[in-house]
C-alpha cells in the first residue's frame, strides 16, 4: 500500500522562528509583517517542493494549559511574546484560514498534545497508511519519533529521526520523556534533579530503562546518586509529569477530508488578493506577479555613536516635510528596542540615545506614522521619567 505523507506545523514554533529569521519587514502604513512574510514563504515552499497528501496547523489552547494549572511556574521563564510579533499573530492565521487550511486548537491544551494525539491516535492506525511530518524545532516531540513519524526542523532543514535523537541525546525517542524528566528543561522551565547532567540521565536510562524503574530498583543504587534521588523523588515524577505529552485527543474522522491538500486551489483568489494587498509579490504564482515594486527589505542602520546620532537628527532637521515611521519593541514592561523609519532606511538606537530620541520624537514637528501609537507615547513618557543612562564619552544631554 501507498504510503500517504500527513504534515503537522507546530504553529508558534514556526512563527517565533521566522519572527527572528526574517529581516524587519514594514507595510506602508508600518506594520511589521517579517513573520507573516516567512510563515507564507514557508507554506508556499511546502506547496511547490513537497509532496502532501494532508496538512494542519497545531497551536496552544487559549488561556492556560493544565500544565500551568498544576504547575504554576510552567513556561514562567519565557519573555513575553514583543510587541512586533504580537500585531502580527491575527493577520498569519486570517491568511492560513484563506489558504483553507485547517487549525486545530484545544482548550487547556498545547500544540503538543495535539501533534502527539494525531500521531499516536487513531489517524496513525488508519487505513490511510500514513507517515506523519512534524514542522517543529522543539525538542519535547522528539519522544515520538519512530518508523512511521519523523520531525523536521524547517530553519535548519534538518530531518530528525531516531538515530538523530540518540546522536544528538545519547537516549532513543522513548526515553526523552524520562530523561527531561532527570535533567529539567529550561525552556519549559521544568525542573532538574541538582547536580544531574546529561551524563547521569543517559547512564542511569541505559542501565534501567525508565525514571519508574530507577526507583524501583532505588536500593541497587548507592552513595550522594541515591540520597539525591530519593530526596528529589516527588520532583523528578512532576517534571516526568510536566515533560510528557498529552496522547488522547480525538478528533472526527472527517478530519481527514478537511486536511487534504489543496492544490491547485491553493492559490485561491481571496489569498491572492490579500498578498497583493501586502505587496507579497514573490509569493504569489507567476500568472499573477505585477510590475509593482514588492514591500522591501529596507536597509537597517544601527546607530551606535555621538556622532552618528547627530548626523541622524540634522538630517531629519534639514527635511522638515520628511514622514517619521516610530517603532517601539517591549517586553517584560520595558523597551526591547527603538526603530524609525527615514527616508528608505530604518535606524535603530543604542540605549544611550533614547532619552535624547524621545525628548526630540515628543516635540517633532515631522508628521509621524505609528502602529500603536498609545502604547509608544506612554512607553517614552515613562522613560524620560527615569534617571538618564551615564555613558563614558557621552554627555548627559545632547540638546
Amino acid at each position: 500500500m501507498t504510503h500517504k505523507k500527513f504534515v503537522i506545523i507546530d504553529a508558534y514554533n514556526l512563527i517565533y522562528r521566522m519572527f527572528y529569521a526574517v529581516p524587519e519587514m514594514h507595510t506602508d502604513d508600518w506594520v511589521p509583517v517579517n513573520a507573516v512574510y516567512g510563515v507564507i514563504k514557508m507554506l508556499k515552499s511546502l506547496h511547490d517542493e513537497w509532496w502532501i497528501d494532508y496538512l494542519v496547523i497545531a497551536a496552544d489552547g487559549p488561556g492556560k494549559n493544565f500544565r500551568a494549572v498544576h504547575y504554576e511556574a510552567y513556561k514562567w521563564t519565557r519573555e513575553r511574546m514583543p510587541d512586533d510579533l504580537r500585531v502580527q499573530i491575527d493577520m498569519i492565521f486570517e491568511l492560513i484560514h484563506l489558504l483553507q487550511i485547517p487549525v486545530l486548537i484545544e482548550e487547556w491544551y498545547e500544540a503538543d498534545d495535539i501533534i502527539g494525539s494525531l500521531v499516536s491516535g487513531k489517524f496513525s492506525q488508519s487505513e490511510q497508511n500514513l507517515d506523519f511530518i512534524i514542522i517543529s524545532s522543539d525538542k519535547d516531540l522528539c519522544q515520538f519519533v519512530g518508523d512511521r513519524v519523523m520531525v523536521y526542523d524547517a530553519m535548519k532543514r534538518i530531518h530528525i529521526r531516531k538515530e538523530w535523537v540518540y546522536d544528538k541525546f545519547w537516549v532513543p525517542p522513548e526515553q526523552i520523556v524520562d530523561y527531561l524528566a532527570i535533567c529539567g528543561d529550561t525552556s519549559d522551565n521544568i525542573p532538574w534533579i541538582p547536580g544531574f547532567w546529561p551524563k547521569k540521565a543517559q547512564s542511569l536510562l541505559g542501565t534501567y530503562g525508565s525514571l519508574d524503574n530507577i526507583y524501583l530498583h532505588i536500593e541497587e543504587i548507592t552513595g550522594k546518586t541515591r540520597d539525591t534521588l530519593i530526596e528529589f523523588r516527588d520532583q523528578a515524577f512532576l517534571s516526568q509529569f510536566l515533560a510528557k505529552i498529552y496522547t488522547q485527543l480525538d478528533w472526527e474522522s472527517s478530519l481527514l477530508e478537511n486536511a487534504v491538500f489543496p492544490g491547485e486551489s491553493f492559490w485561491n483568489q481571496e489569498i491572492i488578493e490579500r498578498l497583493q494587498e501586502l505587496k507579497f509579490n514573490s509569493l504569489l504564482p507567476s500568472d499573477y506577479q505585477t510590475s509593482y515594486k514588492e514591500i522591501s527589505l529596507l536597509p537597517i542602520e544601527n546607530v551606535q555613536t555621538l556622532e552618528s546620532f547627530q548626523s541622524f537628527l540634522g538630517s531629519i532637521e534639514a527635511a522638515p516635510q520628511g514622514e517619521l515611521f516610530i517603532d517601539i519593541s517591549s517586553g517584560n514592561q520595558s523597551i526591547q528596542k527603538v526603530s524609525i523609519g527615514y527616508d528608505g532606511k530604518i535606524y535603530t538606537f543604542h540605549q544611550a540615545f533614547w532619552w535624547d530620541l524621545f525628548q526630540a520624537i515628543l516635540s517633532s514637528k515631522h508628521l509621524i506614522t505609528w502602529y500603536d501609537i498609545k502604547k509608544d507615547i506612554f512607553l517614552m513618557k515613562q522613560y524620560l521619567l527615569l534617571p538618564q543612562l551615564s555613558v563614558p564619552g557621552n554627555q548627559n544631554s545632547l540638546f
